[in-house]
């Protein structure tokens, strides 16, 4: 028994290491680079470009054989000439058609790259809410419970009241019990979105390293002092946004397609002969054979017809054409996004200030700071002034969320996401990872 303990005890304490272990905001993004959606993503640049899009210089290569004539007496011409034919035709490819097709392959990969980065964005965003979400709902939850045990002692004070005989508003005792369901269903919303983020945030750094659970160090959370000078830096530099780079790089595609089909049925050149004709009956035996006579050349010019290929051009014109305001709806969107974003963040930033001074010069925060002794308080007027200003302290918590949750659909649409080397836009220092 003392033998198996003695194996067992090293097991059980690296799972209690692993289990206590305390993980960065820093390390929790860096895992977006072991993201199954990012590595396959990775790959497929290289893949296109170990692809070959050329096409050959020779497009067709034949061998003709046959004969002229025969070799039977004929009653009115006589002998007629026989000839055996030997010849080897070489049709090329349009040598506009192949410049144009190997074009497409370098659009296919700057495709491929721009999603990469489109990809990497949308699981940064992630990773990113899951964090806020899991901050905020920590500290609401903690703050909904200290209101909650206030509320809770505000009753029994109340029931104490009813019990003596003294006089309790009916309306006090329903506002009361109102409040301390409202604190509870928050409680238990916040409570929820904890277990949920965490185990989002688990299975982000499951291709890592193990957590049976996740504790993350938000010690250098973003604070609204930051966001407002992220977004002050914003109107100075304007950073490219993946979105729209990508719908740009779609775009390109598009007109390299169309190049490509505009080049096709515009071949002049059809084909090269080279043959060879050996006589076998002639009307006068040669004295000397020159095989010289024998040989011939041939040159195959086509007319270019381009409305053969009217269908597959009109259709790489509607998709370019597609393309292209998709690159317009895309750049609006973006921009005005953003720009609304920046709006409304800088107006809830306003709002928080005006909170933050009321509560400054708020008389309940006076009368909590003075001496009870003195104002001659009573147990249950003591508790309403800690009751207000838990409540104001918990609406500022609340606006400074939604602060943040709007700061991330600003950081969505800005382009700041796709930035490299990346940062840390949830980290007052704005460091990298």
């Amino acid at each position: 028994m003392i033998k198996r303990l003695l194996v067992l005890l090293p097991l059980l304490a690296a799972n209690l290491l692993v289990a206590a272990q305390t993980l960065s905001m820093e390390t929790v993004l860096a895992a977006t680079r072991n993201d199954a959606r990012i590595a396959a993503a990775n790959e497929m640049p290289g893949f296109a470009r170990s692809l070959n899009y050329r096409l050959p210089l020779v497009r067709k290569v034949e061998l003709r054989l046959g004969t002229n004539g025969n070799a039977f007496r004929d009653s009115l011409y006589g002998d007629i000439r026989n000839e055996d034919f030997y010849g080897l035709v070489i049709s090329p490819n349009n040598f506009r058609e192949r410049k144009r097709q190997k074009a497409i392959q370098g659009a296919q990969v700057a495709v491929y790259e721009a999603e990469t980065r489109v990809l990497w964005q949308e699981a940064i965003l992630e990773r990113y809410d899951a964090l806020t979400q899991l901050y905020f709902s920590r500290r609401l939850y903690a703050a909904r419970a200290g209101l909650d045990s206030l509320l809770e002692l505000k009753q029994r004070l109340l029931l104490q009241m009813l019990e003596q005989g003294l006089d309790v508003k009916v309306k006090e005792i329903v506002d009361t019990e109102n409040d301390r369901n409202a604190l509870q269903f928050g409680m238990a919303d916040s409570e929820k979105i904890i277990h949920r983020e965490s185990a989002k945030i688990q299975s982000f750094m499951a291709t890592q390293q193990p957590t049976s659970s996740v504790q993350i160090d938000f010690k250098n959370f973003i604070t609204p002092e930051v966001i407002a000078s992220v977004l002050a830096s914003y109107s100075q530099s304007l950073p490219a946004n993946s979105i729209y780079d990508y719908e740009i790089s779609r775009t390109y595609l598009a007109q390299k397609e169309l190049d490509y089909q505009n080049s096709r049925d515009r071949q002049i050149l059809s084909f090269v002969q080279i043959a060879y004709e050996l006589p076998i009956v002639l009307e006068r035996t040669p004295t000397r054979l020159n095989p010289n006579n024998n040989i011939s050349f041939r040159l195959g010019l086509t007319l270019p017809l381009p409305g053969n290929n009217n269908l597959n051009r009109s259709e790489a014109a509607l998709r370019l054409k597609e393309a292209n305001n998709e690159v317009k709806i895309a750049q609006q969107e973006t921009r005005l996004t953003a720009e609304s974003q920046r709006a409304k963040i800088e107006n809830l930033l306003q709002s928080l200030r005006n909170q933050r001074e009321k509560n400054a010069t708020s008389l309940v925060g006076k009368l909590l700071a003075a001496d009870n002794v003195s104002l001659q308080l009573s147990p249950l007027e003591s508790v309403e002034l800690r009751v207000a200003q838990q409540k104001r302290e918990l609406r500022l918590l609340e606006i400074e969320m939604e602060i943040a949750e709007e700061y991330l659909v600003f950081l969505e649409h800005s382009g700041y996401l796709g930035t490299q080397p990346p940062k840390n836009y949830l980290s007052v220092t704005l460091g990298g990872y």
